[in-house]
């Protein structure tokens, strides 16, 4: 095959070898569940295979074509959802279409690309004008990413080499435009008649209708646009959501106005945050959201699914993991943020194999941190106690001073995914975002002086009313600077208190992280402990491959019954 190839790569390939034997299952259950092609190449053999069944320690894989007969053992070559796997395997049987192996006891897994890509099967054509030759260039597509298309091409006729620029390329879906890009040539197969495109949108209007079209096509039976508010609120009702931290649908009932105005202010401010639904005929079977609450980072929050280990014919673990898909995916595309954030509550199932177990096996205090936390939500009604201390906003050279000590303290990931340095205390950038769609955001820092020093600090956040129902918006975090630092907490509260309830607050949220709880205190409501998990927005895909190993079901469960006819569960 005459490959030509040109430009950089997005990413460089990341490798690991896998030798967990838990883990390795999952890999397997994984491909059998999704009926994962693979080959098996050896000495000039060449079988294609499909991943079909898991019995005990053997796989079988259904033989969909041969060429000659590989010596065993050999290598397996198959694809996850953004990673390849090899996996070296013994034969134990074989039959004419079926043959089965031994698990590997090692595998290697190689991220292919950053961005996932799917086989175009939707009529897509992309069209352009040759820059050299001026010549209309039309062909089908083969596949597309957000950041890439393959498409079909003749290389005699089209001319294509790497590295040509196509300023202007539009794509069609039958005869309708649905995207107009600027393009380069990355690779090109004679061979196989492919040629591998980068693509970018030509301004932002693009930019929106591009995203909306590869998510289209990646996630058919999931939505990120068209959702009511209400059926949110109710999918809340119904899945649980509102009894966390020992709540009651009661408790969130004057909330529910706020919640319907921010979420449609939101919908119309997608720069700033989303919702990814899954609909059924009766509503919504499950959602998940994420929010650009600080200047670099993606908040993933109000995850919720209705009870069942299936819904309308699917299993509970694949819509979880297709919303997840989309609203990570989608964050991904968005180059908008370096990280991404998660308060995952302690004894939380799904959010706990979703992020610990996921960063267990990639510590790295520069790209990752987990910092346990005990949360209380704080009433700010009615008076609040003067302080003989000297409590007051912070001042420039406090600002600087407090920035230095959380890192000296805290990990990288901590400080810069939550806008924790001496540039962007006042979250200015983020805050400047949120307005421009009447969301709102914002920062204030208090420090409790004693003889002119600042020996302690607490950082007080609010966010748009009714956006986050638990009011994790509206959070509170405290920093002693000296060796009497805990001695001014509570004067430091009191401060915040004035704060919130000057802002029409009747209640804000504390994120305790030291080693003892809080005493009990009137005015203090037990939330329950959990973790705050930050990872690298450059995990993310690997995140995605973790996924599709953990949340697939073992093929010898019975598949859900079909939806009911004349019912469409993506309409």
């Amino acid at each position: 095959t005459m490959l030509l190839e040109g430009g950089p790569t997005t990413i460089a390939p990341l490798s690991e070898t896998i030798t967990d034997g838990g883990r390795i299952r999952s890999i397997v259950r994984g491909l059998v569940v999704h009926g994962a092609q693979a080959r098996v190449r050896a000495e000039g053999h060449d079988w294609l295979l499909r991943a079909s069944g898991l019995t005990g320690t053997e796989a079988d894989w259904t033989v969909l074509a041969r060429g000659g007969e590989p010596t065993s053992p050999f290598l397996v070559e198959t694809s996850g959802y953004s990673a390849s796997y090899e996996l070296p395997v013994l034969v134990v049987s074989e039959t004419s279409t079926i043959l089965r192996t031994t698990f590997p006891s090692r595998v290697s897994r190689v991220r292919r690309r950053r961005m996932p890509r799917i086989n175009a099967h939707h009529e897509l054509r992309v069209r352009f004008l040759h820059p050299i030759w001026n010549t209309i260039v039309e062909r089908p597509i083969r596949d597309l990413s957000d950041e890439g298309i393959g498409i079909e091409t003749e290389a005699m006729e089209d001319l294509l080499c790497p590295d040509l620029q196509i300023p202007d390329l539009r794509i069609f879906r039958s005869d309708s435009e649905v995207a107009r890009l600027s393009a380069v040539v990355r690779i090109v197969s004679i061979k196989r008649g492919h040629a591998g495109l980068a693509v970018r949108p030509r301004n932002d209007d693009a930019a929106r209708a591009w995203r909306e079209l590869v998510r289209e096509l990646l996630h058919e039976r999931t939505r990120s646009s068209a959702y009511a508010p209400l059926a949110l609120w109710e999918l809340y009702e119904a899945s649980g959501y509102f009894s966390l931290s020992g709540k009651s649908v009661a408790d969130f009932e004057k909330l529910k106005a706020s919640f319907v105005n921010a979420t449609k202010l939101l919908s119309l401010t997608q720069e700033v945050g989303y919702h990814v639904v899954w609909p059924s005929a009766e509503g919504l079977d499950a959602a998940t959201g994420m929010l650009l609450s600080y200047s670099n980072a993606y908040l993933g929050y109000h995850m919720a699914k209705r009870p069942g280990k299936s819904l309308g014919g699917y299993f509970g673990k694949e819509i979880l993991r297709e919303i997840h898909w989309h609203a990570l995916e989608r964050a991904l595309a968005a180059g908008r943020g370096d990280w991404l954030i998660s308060y995952i509550q302690t004894g939380t199932r799904f959010s706990n194999l979703l992020m610990p177990e996921f960063q267990s096996r990639n510590r790295d205090p520069e790209r990752e941190c987990t910092v346990p936390f005990h949360a209380y939500e704080v009433s700010c009604v009615g008076e609040q106690p003067l302080h003989q201390l000297h409590v007051g906003v912070a001042k420039g050279e406090d600002v600087a001073r407090l920035a230095d000590n959380i890192r000296a303290t805290r990990p990288r990931a901590y400080w810069m995914s939550q806008d924790l340095t001496a540039e962007q205390m006042d979250l200015r950038s983020v805050r400047h975002l949120w307005a421009q769609g009447a969301l709102e955001r914002e920062r204030r820092v208090f420090v409790a002086r004693n003889a002119g020093v600042a020996e302690a600090a607490l950082v007080a956040e609010v966010g748009q009313p009714g956006l986050h129902v638990y009011g994790l918006l509206d959070l509170v975090r405290f920093y002693p600077l000296s060796a009497n630092g805990n001695d001014h907490l509570e004067a430091l509260m009191d401060a915040a208190k004035l704060w919130y309830a000057s802002r029409g607050r009747q209640k804000f949220v504390y994120f305790h992280e030291g080693a003892e709880p809080l005493p009990a205190h009137p005015d203090v409501k037990d939330m329950g402990t959990g973790n705050l998990c930050v990872i690298s927005m450059d995990l993310v895909p690997d995140l995605l491959d973790h996924l599709f190993e953990q949340m697939s079901w073992d093929p010898s469960e019975s598949m859900p019954p079909p939806p009911m006819a004349g019912t469409d569960p993506t309409a």
